[in-house]
């Protein structure tokens, strides 16, 4: 279509802007309609035919146009123009006015082409991939003539209409083109062949000019090649008689010699402006390979750009799944990052209250070895007694002076088992107290631990791998001592009595390495959240310093129970004996036969202080070390309540944290929208243009293409018009025979140009001149 309405376009030009030119120029104050007849031919019939009209004055158009088209169309507005009994009332302010309308009327000259392959006649379009030798007859047919009386005899005289065709081949489809009547001209890789026409110019000066000059006057034209796997082409033609819309008035010889003069110099301006056409076309012709080459770089990024757009697609198309649990999941680490502050909080107040009931069993602990000490030396100068009892038993007259102080020594020594007694009952409470203490630092390590579990099972998504590493090894760590502790448990358990803290503390073990399983696993998955690694770094610390102090206080309970369970079994046995040593004794001095029972007495009151003296001594020695323990668990318990408070600021830096995370982590659902309110629209967009930027890229090829057969085409034509004038009107001016019959011939043939010179319709206010494009399938 583009080439069609390129070379339609220039052929047009040939015409309308030279004799417009030179005939409008001399009439300023009529209204200029230039008028071109589109016709398409397909099967030698006529398809389509429309007509554009060009109205141009120096002022604004204000008239009646007389015109026979229907659907008229102004067409720069769309407007429908009125015709009212055949003529366009016209009141515009402006200059020039272009409408188009259709038409009916009969063609005043009737183009047709005939195809003969190997000899046979055919179709145009039966010729479709036919290979062989093909002859194509063009045939005009001027239909437009006056009968006339020319030098006493009557004869047709026709209207001087000129047909200039043009037609392109593919040079691999067509070879070895050859004719006489038309210019074949080789235009890179196409054959291009034009040729001109006169119909009826023949007729018209047969008898006038000389009968060897009249065959340059021709109304059928041919021209032959050899053709393989043929594609029809089109032919394009001109028919306009421009040439000769002036009248000439030539009444007499020299005015007919001034009219064939002025007739010659208007030849040589057509073919001037011709050739200034072809220059024109060569320039327009260049402009467009440029523009062929740009758009073809440019079609080339679009393509990139389409192709990268369609990746960028398909990296956003699974967002929406991999985007949209994760607020889920944070939400339920904010909802846990809650429970472990409130878990903490409880933990820390705990450790607080534990490291309060430390200091009074340590001050019990305290007293207890300085009673424990106490009742050693009591013991000691009781052993101290009873062995000089048992020395002195020999003397017995001395012994019994010396009853009474026996007897306040044993009063001595009841009062320091009832002492003793005492002790351990003050033990036994602070046994107690300390039992309690650590069964709530049992209770808040277990809350500790399983909000420590939870923070792990939430942590999962955040990028922590790192971190989780030393927290996953730092609770294996805690969990081989606490293994440890455990085992010096079980070796000392031997009647069971600390069953259930050693099941107690292998589940805290199980809880640990789990937890650090977990947090191993969590890390892994996800690596990079600051703020989530810092505040597990710092539980991770809390949490050693928390199985820290079960150890100790857990070791020093084991240090206590088995020293008291020694010395308890110990003291009552040694507190039975010399309490029935006592009474023998205070029996025998009471008596008066009883002085051999009371060396027996005596000799049983030593050995059994003795053994006192054993059980005191390890009391003793069970005492200092539960009091040095409870030192190490009152040190402990101070550090972990000194960690307590950086235990809470961590867990509240992490459910701040966290609670900012779950603000962000909601802008995430964004990107699961960005592919279809962005990046579709956008791949769409650019694939639109990508198409449209191929079918230009294509386009320009095609019309780079028609610009190429125009260029040439235009100049052949400036050629075919040059060699029109020298061997058609100058040779009309040199070798005329009979100027008064040229000079009625040219009267006549002036006429009928002059009334042909609008196809739709003129009056006396304009001055029209028109042409004919064809294209013939």
């Amino acid at each position: 279509m583009k080439k069609k309405i390129e070379k339609i376009l220039a052929l047009s030009l040939v015409s309308s802007m030279t004799f417009a030119n030179l005939s409008f120029a001399e009439q300023q104050d009529l209204i200029k309609k230039s008028e071109t007849v589109y016709v398409t031919v397909e099967g030698n019939e006529i398809k389509d035919k429309s007509v554009s009209v060009w109205l141009n004055s120096d002022k604004n158009i204000k008239a009646n146009d007389k015109s026979n088209l229907t659907n008229v169309k102004d067409l720069k507005t769309d407007k429908e123009l009125k015709s009212e009994n055949g003529y366009l009332k016209l009141d515009e302010n402006k200059k020039d006015i272009y409408y188009k309308g259709d038409t009916d009327k009969k063609l005043p000259v009737d183009v047709s082409v005939k195809y003969f392959l190997d000899g046979k006649e055919m179709k145009a379009s039966e010729l479709e991939g036919k290979s062989g030798h093909l002859k194509i007859v063009i045939t005009s047919k001027n239909n437009r003539y006056e009968a006339k009386t020319i030098d006493g005899q009557s004869r047709n005289v026709y209207s001087p209409y000129v047909v200039v065709a043009a037609m392109t081949f593919d040079d691999e489809k067509v070879e070895n083109v050859t004719s006489d009547d038309i210019k074949v001209v080789k235009d890179g890789k196409n054959e291009i062949v034009t040729t001109v026409m006169t119909p009826g110019m023949k007729q018209n000066l047969r008898g006038i000019v000389e009968d060897k000059n009249l065959d340059k006057f021709k109304d059928e034209v041919s021209v032959e090649m050899d053709i393989k796997d043929y594609k029809p082409v089109e032919i394009y033609s001109v028919i306009t008689n421009e040439f000769f819309q002036e009248k000439k008035n030539i009444d007499s010889l020299d005015k007919l010699q001034n009219g064939v003069k002025e007739l010659q110099d208007n030849s040589q301006k057509l073919v001037d402006a011709s050739v200034k056409l072809s220059e024109g076309q060569d320039k327009l012709n260049s402009g467009i390979s440029q523009m062929q080459t740009g758009v073809t770089k440019l079609h080339s990024g679009s393509q990139k750009l389409a192709s990268s757009t369609q990746q960028m697609q398909g990296k956003f198309s699974g967002i929406q799944s991999k985007v949209g649990p994760i607020q889920g999941y944070v939400a339920q680490m904010n909802d846990g990052s809650l429970k472990l502050y409130n878990g903490i909080s409880d933990y820390t107040a705990a450790v607080g209250k534990i490291k309060e009931n430390t200091a009074k069993i340590k001050e019990g602990s305290e007293k207890l070895a300085k009673g424990a000490t106490d009742l050693d030396n009591g013991v000691g100068k009781l052993k101290d007694a009873t062995s000089q009892l048992r020395a002195g038993t020999e003397n017995m007259k001395e012994m019994t002076a010396q009853k009474d102080q026996l007897l306040e020594k044993s009063s001595q020594l009841s009062n320091g088992l009832n002492g003793l007694a005492g002790s351990y009952g003050q033990l036994a409470d602070t046994v107690e107290q300390i039992s309690g203490k650590s069964a709530q630092l049992k209770d808040s390590s277990a809350q500790f631990n399983e909000k420590l579990q939870q923070v792990a099972q939430l942590a999962g998504g955040a990028e922590t791998s790192a971190s989780a590493e030393k927290i996953a090894r730092g609770l294996e760590s805690s969990a081989e001592g606490l293994n440890n502790a455990i085992q010096q448990l079980q070796a000392n358990n031997e009647e069971g009595q600390l069953n259930d803290t050693i099941a107690y503390l292998q589940a805290q073990k199980n809880v640990m390495y789990a937890q650090a399983e977990s947090i191993r696993n969590a890390g892994s998955q996800n690596a990079g959240q600051q703020k989530l690694q810092a505040a597990l770094n710092e539980l991770a610390q809390s949490s050693s310093a928390l199985s820290q102090g079960n150890a100790d206080l857990s070791n020093a309970l084991m240090r206590t129970s088995a020293a008291m369970n020694q010395s308890k079994a110990k003291l009552v046995d040694s507190s039975n004996q010399l309490s029935q040593g006592l009474g023998q004794m205070g029996g025998a001095l009471n008596g008066a036969d009883g002085l051999s029972t009371l060396k027996d007495s005596i000799d049983k009151l030593d050995d059994a202080t003795g053994q006192i003296k054993g059980g005191s001594q390890t009391l003793k020695e069970g005492t200092l070390q539960n009091e040095k323990a409870m030192a190490m668990l009152l040190n402990g318990m101070e550090e972990l309540d000194k960690n307590s408070s950086a235990l809470v600021e961590g867990s509240s830096k992490l459910s701040g944290g966290l609670q900012e995370f779950n603000k962000q982590s909601a802008l995430l659902s964004s990107l699961s929208q960005i592919n279809e309110k962005a990046i579709i629209p956008m791949s769409n967009a650019i694939n639109m243009l990508n198409d449209g930027l191929g079918k230009l890229d294509s386009s320009t090829g095609q019309l780079k293409s028609g610009s190429d057969e125009l260029a040439s085409g235009q100049k052949e034509f400036s050629s075919k018009l040059k060699e029109y004038k020298e061997k058609g009107i100058d040779e009309l001016s040199n070798k005329t025979k009979d100027l008064n019959k040229f000079k009625d011939i040219i009267d006549v043939m002036s006429d009928l140009a002059v009334k042909d010179s609008s196809f739709t319709g003129t009056d006396n206010n304009f001055e029209t001149k028109s042409r004919i494009v064809e294209k013939i399938k």
